[in-house]
């Protein structure tokens, strides 16, 4: 009975970390050194600053 609840357990563990969305993450850089920047920077230079976003796998 414990091997057949903890196979149970192990098989909802590893189907739920599957069945996680991926993430996007979102960066920005300046648009005249090409170096990532900070929110603080982003938010008082908005158009200076490239959105860049990424899927991670």
């Amino acid at each position: 009975m414990k091997k057949l609840l903890s196979f149970i357990i192990m098989t909802t563990v590893i189907f739920s970390c599957f069945a996680q969305k991926p993430k996007k993450t979102i960066k920005y850089r300046r648009a005249d050194t090409g170096r990532y920047t900070t929110k603080e920077y982003n938010s008082k230079n908005p158009k200076t600053t490239i959105k860049e976003t990424r899927k991670k796998k």
